[in-house]
């Protein structure tokens, strides 16, 4: 659906939003509007089309949504669409949540420290209601 509603140019367009996104956050740019955009690519996964999961994987899009959560210059909600980000990938299968699991920077670590932070900001934010 994606490839014709983009004329067979969403492959393409697939790749620049990642490589955006990739230079984006290393800089320390506000990274939602990429993640959001990367999102109904990983969503036809769900619905049987796992060309573009592929494609954003070998790209080292698990890669970059952990390190997301690792960088405190980034917004929270920003930090929550990558979580989200992991989430369609995790919610492909057994194949691509083995691919998180397999992923260089100790991706269990990295998402429960996020949580505990962000469990931890929210306990915080409670104290002042």
């Amino acid at each position: 659906v994606l490839e014709a509603e983009y004329n067979g140019g969403a492959s393409l367009l697939l790749m620049r939003i990642t490589a955006w996104l990739r230079t984006s956050y290393l800089l320390h740019y506000p990274v939602g509007p990429m993640l959001d955009a990367v999102a109904p690519f990983l969503s036809s996964a769900t619905t049987g089309g796992s060309y573009f999961l592929d494609q954003f994987l070998d790209l080292g899009g698990i890669v970059v949504a952990l390190d997301i959560l690792t960088m405190p210059q980034l917004s929270q909600p920003d930090k929550l669409r990558a979580l989200r980000i992991l989430e369609m990938v995790a919610d492909a299968g057994v194949e691509y949540r083995q691919r998180i699991c397999e992923a260089p920077s100790e991706p269990i670590d990295v998402i429960v420290d996020y949580l505990a932070e962000s469990a931890k900001e929210d306990d915080g934010m409670h104290g002042f209601e």
